[in-house]
């Protein structure tokens, strides 16, 4: 079973590090439970999957092409400020290593792609 990553987190299991916009790949009942624990949002069945947005279909939202949405904002909230940077230096985007999180998420936001 398949779910989108929504909220950082670690694996137990695997000791993987998630982030949001990944795809999380595991038994029904840890879906179920990283769902109810706020972690996963469950993917809709084969049918619906292809008309989701290009950073779940890369399975990573450092390789997505548009961060237009509400939800990419959100997910670009919870990178670190490394993983913003290197988003930025993939991008072409000049920043200033002494900008804040949140300085580097609008900057991300604000530029057009």
């Amino acid at each position: 079973m398949e779910a989108i990553v929504i909220r950082r987190f670690k694996c137990k299991f695997t000791r993987k590090i998630y982030v949001p916009g990944q795809i999380y790949e595991a038994a029904q009942e840890r879906i179920n439970f990283l769902v109810s624990a706020g972690y996963l949002e469950e993917i809709a069945p084969c049918s619906e999957k292809s008309s989701l947005s290009e950073p779940f279909q890369n399975k990573d939202i450092l390789s997505c092409g548009s961060l237009n949405s509400i939800a990419d904002y959100n997910a670009c909230q919870m990178l670190t400020k490394k993983e913003l940077e290197k988003l930025l230096i993939q991008r072409n985007i000049a920043f200033s290593k002494r900008q804040t999180k949140a300085e580097l998420v609008n900057l991300l936001m604000s530029s057009n792609f």
